[in-house]
């Protein structure tokens, strides 16, 4: 019968080591003895991988989330470097998840997706939980054969196969009793601790020397550990919690990988590798106290930078002592919006080339000695000094085509600058004088999304707007006293234009004088320049002529 932890010493050791953590693992969620997935549980928890959430649960049942995902492999492999996260909107520097992610987004195992977000609370599918892993354990192949067992091997991301692929080969991933992969379901928070166990065994979390290990694979998460006269089942993994420190490996047989994701120097006496050596450390040149030469090395795969023992220029009598010390290599601009990242790099070593990065909306246009990307930068050459490497981007230019949806417009199409701001856009003609332009629109028929002059541009591809289109109000204009008699006319006028001037107007007996804006005849109405937008009066002038009566007396006198 397997042993289970009892939950009191659980929790006392757990208050002991991770005083810091309030959430301790409640009784009421914590499988029994016979729960399939209690041994590994019981490691996740004993290794710090895995802790209960805000109620005290384990709740092993749970989806695992995205973030928490994040949390369990920054634990795992020790990782203690952040890069800034600020592009993804959806992750709120308030929550619990924002270093974890910051430090999984460092490592290289979370890129977010294509519009700058991480769905941090989104439950984590199978195969996106696989590919996270695959990438720490820098595992990834082209031959995508051994999916073939799977019945629904068709519904694998394309993206995600050459992760699952290897995973599959190695056997760290099965089929259910289906033969199925089932790569687009949740994975359960109790699935992803087996999964973890059935890799990893021993997590060697102390500074210390070990002579021991379990089956499968080990993970070096702390600083100065040293493990001697021990053999390593599967693969031998220094995690990113070495930091800077020295790990020394003497008489050890390992019969997988030696995977380097941290420490600044590594030495290896009598140690045997059953496949190869595989350098990733993305925050520090690798410094081997060991040659070249040396038959541990003849299958080596440098991803990043490693250094060896050099010996005199003759050809022999003993090592160089490498350099001591470290510099700091600024990535001047390293995203795109000209936020810095910064590395730490042993004195002699070289910096890792982060390879093609890519930003929404920017191109990538390399790496160089110099702020006027004139010299591209030699990532051959030894660090000897702080130094900057500046990262060129170029704000991509997209096509908008103007649809008048009804109208004509003129120009229909222009180019923007991303992250610039629209300038003056064009404004369409409508062929019914009672169709008012509202603004240009990216969600036709939806008429969320507005463009206008002075908007940032944030399309990252050719976009089609569209005009939108009401009705204009109407007005009702009065003449009043249009008509000598004192009757008055009316006219219906459109939101926004001018009334017509009726000219002169003649009546028999009266003289015009005039329109007028104000009852007493005192301010002209200005027809040139008055806009319509409410109901309006206009006041016309009648004077009644005065004529001359001549009385003729026709041989009498008047």
């Amino acid at each position: 019968m397997k042993k289970v932890f009892k939950l009191t010493s659980l929790v006392f050791v757990l208050a002991v080591i991770l005083s810091f953590f309030t959430v301790t693992v409640g009784a009421s969620t914590y499988p029994s003895e016979d729960y399939w997935a209690t041994e590994a549980l019981n490691a996740a928890v004993k290794n710090q991988i895995l802790y209960g959430k805000e109620n005290g649960n384990l709740d092993p049942e749970a989806n695992l989330t995205r973030a928490e995902m994040a949390a369990i492999i920054v634990r795992a492999f020790g990782a203690n470097i952040k890069t800034d996260i600020s592009r993804f909107y959806d992750v709120s520097s308030s929550q619990w998840y924002y270093d974890d992610i910051a430090k999984a987004v460092h490592m290289g195992v979370f890129v977010g997706d294509a519009g700058n977000t991480m769905r941090p609370d989104d439950p984590i599918i199978r195969e996106e939980a696989f590919t996270v892993l695959a990438r720490a354990l820098v595992l990834s192949s082209s031959d995508y054969s051994s999916l073939n067992k799977f019945t629904d091997s068709w519904n694998i991301s394309e993206w995600a196969k050459e992760y699952l692929s290897i995973l599959a080969k190695k056997g760290y991933v099965n089929g259910n009793q289906n033969s199925e992969i089932t790569p687009k379901d949740n994975i359960t928070r109790a699935e992803f601790a087996q999964f973890m166990h059935n890799i990893f065994k021993t997590y060697f979390v102390t500074a210390g020397t070990y002579s021991s290990t379990g089956a499968d694979s080990s993970l070096i998460r702390h600083e100065n550990i040293n493990l001697s006269n021990l053999t390593v089942p599967g693969d031998l993994v220094i995690g990113d919690g070495a930091n800077l420190s020295t790990v020394t490996l003497t008489n050890v047989k390992i019969q997988g990988r030696l995977l380097v994701r941290g420490a600044a120097q590594v030495k290896l006496v009598n140690v045997t590798v059953g496949e190869n050596v595989v350098v990733k450390n993305i925050n520090s040149n690798v410094h081997f106290d060991n040659y070249r030469t040396e038959t541990v090395f003849n299958n080596i795969n440098i991803i990043t930078s490693a250094t060896f023992k050099k010996t005199y220029g003759g050809g022999g009598g003993g090592p160089i002592t490498p350099p001591t010390g470290t510099y700091t290599v600024t990535f001047k601009g390293f995203n795109a919006d000209g936020t810095d990242k910064t590395e730490t790099v042993m004195a002699g070593g070289k910096v890792a080339n982060p390879g093609t990065l890519t930003e929404t909306g920017y191109t990538f246009g390399g790496y160089y000695a110099d702020s006027n990307y004139t010299t591209a930068f030699d990532f051959n050459a030894a660090i000897t000094s702080n130094t900057s490497v500046y990262v060129k981007w170029t704000a991509n230019t997209y096509k908008v085509t103007f649809n008048a949806n009804g109208g004509s417009v003129t120009p229909d199409k222009i180019d923007v600058t991303y992250n610039s701001t629209y300038q003056t856009l064009p404004i369409p003609t409508h062929s019914d004088p009672l169709m008012k332009f509202v603004g240009w629109y990216t969600d036709k028929d939806v008429w969320a999304h507005e463009i206008k002059a002075g908007n940032k541009v944030e399309i990252t591809s050719d976009t089609e707007v569209f005009a939108r289109w009401t009705n204009k109000d109407t007005y009702t204009v009065t003449f009043k006293g249009y008509y000598a008699d004192g009757t008055d006319k009316t006219e219906t006028a459109i939101d926004g234009e001018k009334v017509a001037n009726p000219g002169t107007l003649t009546e028999t007996g009266y003289t015009f004088g005039g329109y007028y804006a104000d009852s007493n005849y005192t301010t002209a109405f200005d027809f040139d320049n008055t806009v319509i937008n409410a109901n309006t009066t206009i006041y016309v002038k009648w004077t009644a002529n005065t004529y001359k009566v001549t009385f003729n007396a026709n041989g009498g006198s008047v």
